[in-house]
């Protein structure tokens, strides 16, 4: 399965990134069809390069442009939402989330109520838990590394964002106090959403 495809246009190059591929595949992808599309980029001045994609993060972009820009300095882009890919949408979930229930959306996740210990949830985009997160939550499903995962009470069994994973501290705090979780230097960390 292609993740991305380039094609020349009017005023330079397309590229077009399908709503289900992993910045991973991606990137990877990427790298070696910039090799193979030489001739696409030999225009004179600078060529524009129109990011036709799903919603991208500011850390997604950076990576397209550093890959483009180490073959063709010149190029100047443009990020674009692709009105045929359809925005996600959040699922929202009311109520107790009690051991041995699951919950995914394939899109960000709300849940207006607590996730008990033995719970799992888990979102392609963010998870937020306007209640006590004490289960086991996955954000990023499809390697989304820009997801996060907030709650009123963080304190889950695990937690995962894309493919890094940590376990909550031996000692717990249950003080309330709203917390968003998030990856940084490639591990994951947790601040407070209050400022102080």
């Amino acid at each position: 399965m292609q993740n991305i495809h380039l094609k020349g246009v009017k005023d330079g190059v397309r590229l077009i990134i399908t709503p289900s591929a992993t910045m991973g595949n991606v990137i990877s992808e990427l790298q070696s069809k910039i090799d193979q599309s030489l001739d696409l980029f030999k225009a004179k001045g600078d060529v524009v390069l129109h990011v036709e994609a799903p919603t991208l993060s500011f850390v997604d972009k950076l990576k397209i442009q550093d890959i483009v820009l180490k073959k063709h300095p010149e190029t100047v882009f443009s990020f674009e939402h692709s009105e045929k890919m359809p925005a996600p949408t959040s699922v929202f979930h009311t109520g107790t989330l009690r051991s041995g229930q699951n919950l995914h959306s394939d899109a960000h996740l709300v849940i207006l109520g607590d996730v008990n210990p033995g719970a799992e949830i888990s979102a392609v985009g963010n998870v937020v838990v306007l209640g006590a997160l004490r289960g086991i939550v996955h954000a990023g499903t499809s390697g989304d590394r820009s997801a996060s995962v907030s709650a009123l009470l963080l304190n889950p069994t695990q937690i995962r964002i894309a493919d890094i994973i940590t376990r909550a501290p031996d000692e717990t705090s249950e003080m309330y106090g709203p917390e968003i979780a998030y990856i940084k230097d490639e591990r994951i960390y947790i601040d407070s959403l209050v400022k102080k």
